[in-house]
């Protein structure tokens, strides 16, 4: 039984990094573009578990894990083009100084980034639905 709490434990501790927040980054704001990283995961884990018999009364066990995480790609949304033309994707294939930066940007800003964008969106839909609300012409009965 205790093997399978060590590879359970291995297991439930994984499944907590893996989920779309931890692939795709939160939004940094820069000026009029919000840019988004994008992330690949990869993870690995084993373990393992022995009982000696009943002359030799000893037990063990063990788990581990590993990790690595690539940033693959950005998307940069362009407040100032109306659209599909004002959100673009661009691929990380290459080591460049902006995939590199990008990747220096990922790993210690991506919990920020998904906030700011939402935020930022929220604050416009207010806006416009309370300028649609403001046009709207009143109706009465006379």
């Amino acid at each position: 039984m205790a093997g399978e709490e060590f590879l359970k434990t291995t297991v439930d501790e994984l499944e907590k990094l893996v989920s779309t927040k931890n692939i795709i980054g939160d939004a940094i704001p820069m000026g009029e573009r919000i840019v988004i990283p994008v992330a690949s995961y990869g993870f690995a884990f084993g373990g393992g578990y022995a009982k000696g018999n009943d002359t030799m009364k000893g037990e063990g066990g063990g788990s581990g894990a590993g990790a690595g995480i690539t940033p693959i790609a950005v998307i940069i949304i362009d407040s100032t083009v109306k659209g599909r033309d004002g959100i673009q994707v661009h691929m990380l294939n290459k080591k460049t100084e902006i995939s590199e930066l990008i990747s220096t940007i990922s790993t210690s800003l991506v919990p920020q980034i998904i906030e700011a964008v939402k935020s930022k969106m929220d604050k416009k839909e207010k806006k416009e639905s309370a300028e649609n609300t403001e046009n709207e012409p009143e109706t009465g009965s006379a």
